[in-house]
């Protein structure tokens, strides 16, 4: 039952994060999807690779747990970060005068 909704939760997250990527920029939308399928296929290909490496290396099957808590520490750190980033005031770069 468990595996069910995780998967549900899953399939339905999807769709809100590349509505919400989408709505960040103005254009190259088709960009911003590909880079949305990357990240995704990043977070499953190194989740599994961590926990392997931990398993191989001795720490045993419940070192996955405490790889895939701290890598949800490290995802919201970087959702954190980026609205950090987004509320900062922009800084324009000062413009010099080009020589005529």
């Amino acid at each position: 039952m468990l595996v069910f909704l995780l998967g549900l939760v899953g399939f339905a997250t999807n769709p809100a994060l590349n509505t919400r990527a989408f709505g960040l920029v103005d254009g190259a939308t088709t960009l911003v999807a590909a880079g949305n399928v990357v990240a995704f296929n990043v977070g499953i290909t190194v989740g599994p690779w961590l926990g392997g490496l931990a398993i191989g290396a001795g720490s045993g099957y419940a070192s996955t747990a405490w790889i895939g808590a701290g890598l949800g520490v490290l995802a919201m750190g970087a959702v954190a970060l980026g609205q950090v980033r987004r509320r900062a005031p922009a800084v324009e770069a000062e413009r010099v005068p080009a020589e005529a």
